[in-house]
């Protein structure tokens, strides 16, 4: 069944809780921002839904389908997504070799808070 609403859609939330492992805690530049972002898996281009926040862990997050950076993207509930948090070591929202990064897929809309641990470095 749908759930119809009328006026703005209730916002859809992703739960997480982000962490930096050992092995590349240094690797994030002093002061650069972190950007959660939510995409379909696999996909190029804009992500779904981003936000810019400071790199500080562990850290509670909440991704909303309202963060999305183009109007009318966002995602849905039970919608399949890839969820990645990444220290931005240029600064701004376009990855670099060797950021700090960690990414997991989920269903969007579960009430569970879901870990993502930052432990890979872009290639």
């Amino acid at each position: 069944p749908q759930l119809m609403l009328t006026g703005a859609a209730a916002a859809v939330s992703v739960p997480l809780r982000i962490t930096v492992a050992k092995s590349v805690a240094d690797k994030g530049t002093a002061g650069a921002p972190l950007f959660v972002l939510a995409r379909v898996p696999g996909q190029r281009g804009p992500p779904l839904a981003a936000k810019r926040l400071d790199a500080r862990f562990p850290q509670d997050v909440e991704l909303l389908s309202t963060d999305a950076m183009l109007s009318g993207t966002g995602f849905t509930a039970g919608q399949e997504i890839e969820v990645e948090a990444r220290i931005a070591n240029g600064g701004s929202a376009i990855s670099r070799s060797g950021d700090p990064f960690g990414s997991v897929r989920i269903k969007a809309g579960q009430p569970q808070r879901v870990a993502i641990e930052i432990n890979q470095l872009k290639p």
